[in-house]
């Protein structure tokens, strides 16, 4: 594999696929998970929110030696997810998920603002935060996209920044991050078919994860499918 692929090469933290895994049944879940890690996976994000009844029980079901490499998600309606629990209720639910010790946790911007106890308990626990911000319907401009970034940089051990590609000339604005941000904190790229590229570009400046479909049902327009993602960076 390519030269910036080897960490020892680079001199920095090697970037790792994260594949999304999502079912409505926890025996699902747990497939999808082993055969993630099978493929070749670093991480898996264990979007909770697809889960018609998640419970840390039905974790307990992952091998517990692949905890530290699994990422907590339960994203609200608003942020792509299907779970409808009001903003508190949700807050105490991963409270309780975050028992299970993943390695990471995955909180909005905004849920870290309004439920500051959320960060503190994922704190004290040792989980790293992945704080995060998407916009499913567009590209803000790009002093408001600076900004954003730096609030979640400062909010989390990581900063997840992703909006929508209406245009192939949105890239730009999304990898412009990479030119002033610590790029071993910073997760930015595009969803949409426009912001494929994005995806790519955001490893080759230094991104620590790439995420990628678990299987053909990608949970974010975009996402492309882990075989296919690994087979175009093994030929760079």
């Amino acid at each position: 594999m390519n030269s910036y692929w080897k960490s020892e090469k680079s001199g920095s933290e090697k970037p790792r696929l994260c594949a999304s895994a999502a079912a409505t049944k926890p025996d699902r879940l747990v497939e999808i998970v082993q055969t993630s890690f099978d493929a070749g996976c670093d991480l898996v994000e264990l979007r909770l929110d697809h889960l018609e009844e998640p419970s840390t029980e039905q974790l307990d079901q992952i091998p517990s030696n692949l905890k530290n490499r699994c990422i907590l998600t339960c994203r609200p309606r608003s942020q792509g997810g299907k779970y409808q629990l009001n903003e508190y209720r949700r807050a105490e639910f991963l409270k309780t998920m975050m028992e299970w010790r993943p390695g990471f946790i995955d909180i909005e911007l905004s849920m870290l603002k309004s439920q500051p106890s959320l960060g503190v308990s994922a704190r004290s626990s040792g989980i790293k935060i992945i704080a995060s911000w998407h916009d499913f319907y567009g590209m803000p401009p790009k002093q408001d996209l600076n900004s954003i970034a730096k609030l979640a940089l400062a909010s989390g051990d990581y900063g997840k920044i992703v909006p929508t590609a209406k245009r192939f000339s949105d890239n730009a604005l999304v990898i412009s991050l990479y030119s002033w941000a610590d790029r071993s904190k910073l997760i930015a790229f595009c969803m949409g078919m426009d912001g494929t590229v994005s995806r790519f570009l955001a490893l080759l400046l230094g991104s620590p994860f790439a995420y990628v479909a678990a299987n053909d049902e990608p949970t974010a327009p975009g996402q492309i499918p882990v075989q296919e993602f690994k087979a175009l960076l093994d030929a760079l």
